[in-house]
């Protein structure tokens, strides 16, 4: 079964907001290592591409946000992604799974939407209208477990009031089903 590379956030620079300006080498790994990054959610993408450099691929491409969207037609899972993202927001998946949380922040509740408008607040909506035991909320954020992906269907992104969950339909960023797109502008 065919793997693609998938990115745990969707904080472009249009929805999360900077608490610092950083000022030195433009490298994930670099901007990471001093406070952070300067991103005012510290689990999200620092946007500064080291992802994409490292795809021997092409299957990676910074959009006008700062976020890198992965061509699931390019993407061979090899996990040069994976290794160089500081922030560990790139999981391989089944190109088949659906459903993805695009959010690791570990603050439950809506004091996170201060810093990312995208981010998951831990409402439980999905929970709630998904499959038993499909979702769970942990550590502030939803949670899939890949074990019951099978009973994946849409209805557990419908009442996100965020859009931090998802359904995916080939690329992560440009043709996911986003019933509540009007609420948020992520790329």
């Amino acid at each position: 079964m065919k793997r693609v590379a998938r990115l745990r956030c969707a904080g472009g620079s249009d929805v999360a907001g900077q608490r610092a300006e950083y000022r030195g080498l433009q490298s994930c790994a670099a901007a990471s290592a001093v406070s952070g990054g300067g991103k005012g959610c510290t689990w999200g993408c620092l946007g500064f591409g080291d992802c994409a450099h490292v795809c021997d691929f092409d299957a990676i491409a910074m959009n006008a946000f700062g976020i890198p969207v992965v061509d699931p037609d390019r993407c061979t899972a090899c996990g040069d992604c994976v290794e160089a993202c500081p922030k560990d927001l790139f999981t391989l998946t089944p190109v088949t799974h659906h459903l993805l949380v695009q959010c690791r922040n570990l603050v439950a509740g809506d004091d996170v939407l201060e810093q990312c408008r995208v981010a998951c607040t831990a409402c439980g909506r999905c929970v709630q209208d998904s499959s038993p035991g499909l979702i769970s909320v942990a550590s502030g954020v939803a949670v899939i477990d890949d074990a019951l992906i099978t009973l994946e269907d849409m209805r557990a992104v419908e009442r996100c009031p965020t859009n931090a969950i998802v359904w995916l339909h080939g690329a992560q960023f440009t043709s996911t089903v986003r019933p509540n797109a009007a609420r948020s502008a992520v790329a």
